[in-house]
């Protein structure tokens, strides 16, 4: 199961509510996502993110990836986002809301992966494409 944090202003309240939902079976959280498209929407800066990956992290048990989910151009135009203590770089790419033909929509999330990882000087497959 993927979970997460969604709210930047609630913080510390969904994330102990997290942790006690999940009530220590944390075989079953594949990863925990912190915010979604934060950055990208204006409601997080990325000195914000960085603080809830650390705070998340840092109650989480150390074996549970924690990261921070934005879009593929939110990284491009922000790269320090890439360095916000996430476990790996998570992207959303989602072709429709570009408006990008379904015959190249494959071509496209990997034109945009290759994109965020060249912005983040990181291996294509240390980004997931997450939406």
């Amino acid at each position: 199961m993927i979970a997460g944090i969604f709210t930047p202003t609630a913080v510390e309240s969904e994330t102990a509510s997290f942790i006690s939902q999940v009530n220590g079976r944390w075989d079953y959280i594949e990863f925990v996502t912190v915010f979604n498209e934060a950055v990208n929407d204006g409601t997080a800066t990325v000195a914000q993110v960085e603080a809830a990956v650390a705070y998340v992290k840092a109650r989480v048990p150390n074996n549970v990836q924690v990261v921070a989910v934005d879009t593929f151009a939110a990284f491009i135009l922000n790269p320090d986002l890439c360095n916000v203590g996430s476990s790996f770089i998570a992207a959303n790419c989602q072709p429709y809301f570009s408006a990008i033909e379904a015959s190249t929509a494959g071509t496209y999330v990997l034109e945009q992966r290759a994109n965020v990882a060249a912005a983040c000087s990181v291996s294509v497959s240390d980004v997931l494409i997450t939406g």
